[in-house]
């Protein structure tokens, strides 16, 4: 084993200093569990603001494959998610409560059930956003910050060992209204193709929710989507990965809920019954007159009848 005393040491820090040329950073050298994949997610909006995922989410390995008790919830909630409205999410001029006795998140993953390898980089958090038009997004590398912006160091990570098939647990604007269902909630995709891009076209509303139970300031959003394969000899250029280009716009919307007050309701109930005792009325007159003329027709018919005998 060769040995470096500590004079030798602090001359090779000396020549490391030297060095002018970019080297990885450490961070982007560590090693997953999930097969050695760095995963990288971060946002770059139109005002060059760059918010690292370090700062605000968290990354863990997990399991992509759900366990029987899982699978149930994801059936449920994709049930209450195609009954909600024709839309298929539940709107925010909705809120609704879950049925009772199904669990608001997924149920988690026992011991027993967690011997094999983890597959699978489970990301999560909160961050803070630019009212601005941005990109939130997802791919492999570790994100390295320049002047320029930032880019993904994914040279350094084989492409065959890097798939994108996601399943979206929560995606939310803003304080999370209670009980909504956002559009791309419960979103799963599944693919074996390794260059694929999945690209999700935001617009975002702000909206103001006023009830008699709640009072929130949240954001309702719709979603176009975009997937292609990457491929470069075709012309279909790109970066493998999960985008999600998310833009504000300037209407906002507010809803609220408002009730009727006592004596207006007392003069609603009032002009109901009114009403039902004028039709009631109209039509005892109306069928009195019909009943009237059909027996005079008739007495008249029986009197020419005892006449004619007469004679």
């Amino acid at each position: 084993m060769l040995r470096i005393s500590k004079r030798n040491k602090e001359r090779l820090e000396e020549v490391k200093k030297l060095d002018v040329f970019p080297k990885v950073a450490e961070d982007c050298k560590e090693t997953s569990t999930s097969g050695g994949t760095d995963i990288g997610a971060d946002v770059l909006d139109l005002a060059s603001a760059t918010i690292d995922d370090s700062q605000y989410l968290a990354k863990e390995d997990t399991y992509f494959v759900l366990t029987k008790k899982q699978k149930q919830w994801w059936k449920k909630f994709h049930n209450i998610r195609k009954r909600a409205t024709k839309d298929s999410y539940r709107e925010v001029n909705k809120i609704l409560q879950h049925p009772l006795g199904f669990a608001s998140s997924m149920p988690s993953r026992s011991d027993s059930e967690s011997h094999a390898p983890r597959d699978a980089c489970r990301i999560f958090g909160n961050m803070p956003l630019n009212k601005v038009a941005g990109n939130f997004h997802v791919t492999a590398g570790m994100s390295i910050n320049h002047p320029m912006g930032h880019a993904h160091v994914a040279d350094l990570v084989p492409r065959e060992s890097v798939n994108f098939s996601h399943r979206i647990d929560l995606l939310a604007f803003g304080v999370a209204a209670p009980s909504v269902i956002n559009p791309l909630d419960g979103v799963e995709l599944v693919t074996k193709i390794t260059d694929k891009m999945y690209q999700y076209f935001i617009k975002i509303v702000p909206t103001k929710v006023t009830t008699h139970f709640v009072e929130v300031d949240t954001y309702q959003f719709s979603v176009t989507e975009h997937f292609s394969k990457v491929d470069h000899t075709k012309g279909k250029h790109g970066v493998p990965g999960l985008f999600f280009k998310y833009d504000l716009s300037p209407i906002s919307v507010q809803v609220s809920e408002a009730g009727v007050p006592f004596g207006q309701l007392l003069i609603r109930l009032c002009g109901i019954v009114g009403g039902i005792f004028a039709t009631s009325g109209m039509i005892h007159t109306f069928s009195s007159l019909i009943y009237e003329t059909f027996m005079r027709r008739k007495r008249l018919t029986a009197n020419e009848g005892i006449i004619a005998e007469g004679k």
